[in-house]
C-alpha cells in the first residue's frame, strides 16, 4: 500500500555522519539475501566501536522493484542493543548460529526480499515514527529522493547501500546509495554483498557471497578477495542553494536544484538533482567557482546564476520526461571547464545550475547551488 508523505512537514533534519569526526562508529560490511533452497540463512552484518550503543539506530530496506519502488519494506529498530566484544553485530534469520538480532518479520525465513532493494543505517530520535511508515510510499514525487530527508525527526544517513536484480533497467535506488549488481554469471540477483577484510574496505562490485552457501561468515572477517571495490555510498543532502527562487517557468513554479552524496573529494560521490522541470524538455548542467547573477541571458526567461570560467555538461543533456526531473552523477575527477576538464580538489567551492528548455521555444534556470569540498 502507499501512503503518500508530502503532507508531513517539519525540521530538515539529514546530517551525514561519517563527516563528524566521532571515536565510535558502525557501519554495513557483508549482506546475505539469496542462496538456494528456502531463504533462511538470510543476514545483515554490522561491524562498529566494541560496547557502542546502538539506541536510535535503524536498519531500513526500500523497495526498488516496480511498481512499487519507493515503498518501505522493513525497518529494524536497534535500540537495546550494543556492539558485542568482538565487534561484529549479526541481524539474522533465527537459524543462523551467534545472531545477535533476529529480524523474523515473515517468520524463519525470506526476511530479506530478493530483488533490486535499497539498504538504510541510520540514527533517528524517533524511531517510532519512522517504523510507523511500514508499507509507505517515501518517494511520492518519484525523484529518488526519499521522504527520510523531510521527516519531522532528525534522521542521520550513516551508511547507504543498493542491490541491482537483472532486470535493473526498470529499477530503482534511493538517495544516491550505491548500487550494487546485478551478478553476470547468469544474470542474477547478487546472492549477497561483502567488504573484503572487513570495513573500512569498500564493497566488492564484481565479486559476490556464494548462492550455495559456502565460505559465508557470519559474525567474524569477511574473505579476502582482489575485487574492484567501492565506497559504502554514504550521503545526504549537501551544498547550499543561492540565486533563488529561480523564476517561475510554464509549469508555474520556479526549478529547484538539489545535490546529494558527500563533499569530500575522495569519495567522488554527487548527484545534482533539478525538479519542477516542464515535461519532456531537453537541459544540461552548467559550472563554475565564480557565481554571479546575469538576468535573461540571450533572451531566456531565467537568470545565469555562474559566470567567470563556465563549463557545460553538453555531453550529457538530459531530458525532464514526464517526472520533469533531470538529475546527473558527477565525475569529480573530470569537470568541465573551457579548456578541457580538471579535477575538483579539497578546499575548494564550485558552483552548478541547469539550464533547460521551456514550451514556446524559451528557456530557463534553476536556482544555483554551491558544494565546498574537503
Amino acid at each position: 500500500m502507499h501512503i503518500p508523505l508530502r503532507n508531513l512537514s517539519g525540521l530538515i533534519a539529514c546530517t551525514l555522519l561519517a563527516s563528524v569526526a566521532n571515536a565510535q562508529q558502525v557501519n554495513f560490511n557483508e549482506i546475505y539475501a539469496s542462496h538456494t533452497g528456502v531463504d533462511d540463512q538470510e543476514y545483515i552484518e554490522l561491524i562498529g566501536t566494541p560496547g557502542m550503543s546502538l539506541d536510535g539506530y535503524m536498519v531500513l530496506i526500500i523497495e526498488g522493484d516496480s511498481p512499487l519502488g519507493g515503498s518501505l519494506d522493513r525497518a529494524w529498530d536497534l535500540t537495546g542493543y550494543s556492539i558485542p566484544s568482538d565487534g561484529y553485530f549479526l541481524m539474522a534469520d533465527p537459524l543462523v548460529t551467534g545472531l545477535d538480532y533476529d529480524i523474523s518479520v515473515t517468520g524463519p525465513d525470506n526476511n530479506i526480499e530478493n530483488g533490486t532493494q535499497t539498504y538504510y543505517l541510520l540514527w533517528t530520535d524517533d524511531t517510532t515514527l519512522i517504523q510507523s511508515l511500514l508499507g509507505a510510499d517515501l518517494d511520492v514525487d518519484g525523484d529518488l529522493i526519499t521522504d527520510l530527508t523531510t521527516l519531522p525527526a532528525t534522521v542521520t544517513f550513516v551508511e547507504l547501500v543498493a542491490v541491482y536484480d537483472p532486470d535493473f533497467t526498470a529499477d530503482e535506488i534511493f538517495d544516491g546509495a550505491l548500487g550494487l549488481g546485478p551478478d553476470l554469471g547468469g544474470p542474477y540477483l547478487p546472492a549477497g554483498i561483502f567488504k573484503p577484510d572487513d570495513n573500512p574496505n569498500g564493497w566488492c562490485t564484481d565479486d559476490w557471497l556464494d548462492f550455495f552457501l559456502g565460505g559465508l561468515t557470519p559474525g567474524s572477517m569477511n574473505p579476502s578477495s582482489s575485487c574492484t571495490q567501492a565506497g559504502g555510498g554514504s550521503g545526504g543532502p549537501i551544498g547550499t542553494n543561492y540565486c533563488g527562487p529561480a523564476n517561475t517557468n510554464s509549469t508555474g513554479m520556479p526549478a529547484v536544484i538539489s545535490a546529494f552524496g558527500t563533499n569530500f573529494v575522495a569519495d567522488n560521490f554527487v548527484t545534482l538533482t533539478s525538479s519542477q522541470l516542464p515535461m519532456n524538455q531537453f537541459g544540461y548542467y552548467l559550472v563554475s567557482q565564480t557565481q554571479g547573477f546575469i538576468p535573461f541571458p540571450g533572451g531566456s526567461q531565467g537568470n545565469l546564476c555562474v559566470t567567470g570560467s563556465v563549463g557545460r555538461y553538453s555531453a550529457s543533456v538530459g531530458n525532464s520526461g514526464s517526472t520533469g526531473i533531470i538529475s546527473l552523477v558527477l565525475d569529480l575527477s573530470q569537470t568541465p571547464q573551457p579548456a578541457g576538464t580538471v579535477p575538483i580538489n579539497p578546499g575548494e567551492s564550485w558552483n552548478w545550475q541547469l539550464w533547460h528548455r521551456d514550451k514556446g521555444g524559451n528557456s530557463n534556470f534553476t536556482d544555483g547551488i554551491q558544494i565546498t569540498f574537503q
